[in-house]
């Protein structure tokens, strides 16, 4: 009987953890820091480094790390290429049909973008995994 006491117990302390949740505030997602355009570019532009040395630090310290970039979408290059800007500049990014979830945005509305640095023949794009639209103006 006491061999069979930790197989018995071991279920029971999976099953208290199975209930584990985080407790404690909720951040607000549209106060969600971001960065400008501009400061996205010199973080991450291989273009504007100087030398093979800073071009392989900024790719490995762009590389896999999120940012958030706010500004609005002012065209549409193809079907998921776009420009975005702020008070800062622009950029390209890749957007995904799906993940405008059937949402309408204007040129007008204030978005924030969530996402990564990708580098691709036409050189640095913003690639979006989530949108949220904070403001439509």
């Amino acid at each position: 009987m006491i061999k069979l006491l930790p197989l018995i117990a071991l279920p029971m302390l999976f099953a208290a953890n199975a209930n584990a949740a985080f407790v404690g505030a909720q951040a607000a997602n549209s106060g969600a820091p971001h960065i400008t355009i501009a400061q996205f570019k010199s973080e991450t532009d291989l273009g504007e480094s100087s030398g093979l040395f800073d071009m392989v630090l900024t790719g490995a310290k762009a590389d896999e790390k999120e940012y958030v970039l706010k500004g609005h979408i002012q065209n549409q290059i193809n079907r998921d290429s776009y420009t975005i800007a702020d008070d800062t500049g622009s950029i390209i990014v890749d957007i995904n049909a799906n993940l405008f979830n059937g949402v309408d945005i204007t040129a007008q509305d204030t978005v924030l973008f969530y996402g990564e640095a990708d580098y691709e023949d036409v050189g640095l794009i913003f690639d979006v995994d989530r949108l949220e639209v904070i403001k439509a103006d």
